[in-house]
């Protein structure tokens, strides 16, 4: 019987662990995960989502994806996956009522190498804090006398 080479072990290995990694995801899929109710848009593709779709410029390529696909759109751009208002009223409407949800900024795992434990006031939650900052900056360091000096 022959020895297996170093090359025929590595590729078993990948074929079992490709085979069993979509054994697993198939099962989690329809148990574990729940269905959301996302807003129509074209399907991505799996890891650079709707990149090859872009074109420029920029308001031309939206104007055509809410033709088709109607006010709100659903986009994902690589690992980021992104809802796209292209109506003015109903962007108006939905900042009216969910303004605090969109106030803030998502957290970044870079800012807690950047700063000191996330000690910075630009990326921080909409809060009391945010708006203490808001306030020292506008009224210390944006005051007429500061620009002047």
């Amino acid at each position: 019987m022959p020895k297996m080479t170093d090359i025929q072990y590595y590729s078993t290995f990948f074929i079992i662990s490709f085979i069993s990694t979509l054994v697993i995801r198939s099962f989690s899929k329809k148990t574990n995960r729940p269905r959301f109710h996302l807003p129509p848009g074209p399907r991505p593709l799996p890891i650079i989502g709707h990149l090859q779709l872009i074109t420029f410029p920029l308001d031309q390529f939206f104007q055509k994806l809410s033709t088709k696909y109607g006010p709100i759109i659903y986009l994902q751009f690589g690992a980021s996956k992104q809802i796209i208002i292209s109506s003015a009223s109903l962007a108006t409407e939905i900042f009216k009522t969910q303004d605090l949800a969109f106030a803030s900024r998502p957290p970044f795992a870079v800012e807690d190498r950047l700063t000191f434990i996330a000690s910075s006031f630009l990326n921080s939650e909409y809060g009391d804090y945010w708006k203490f900052m808001k306030k020292l900056c506008i009224t210390k360091l944006l005051s007429p006398q500061a620009l002047e000096a």
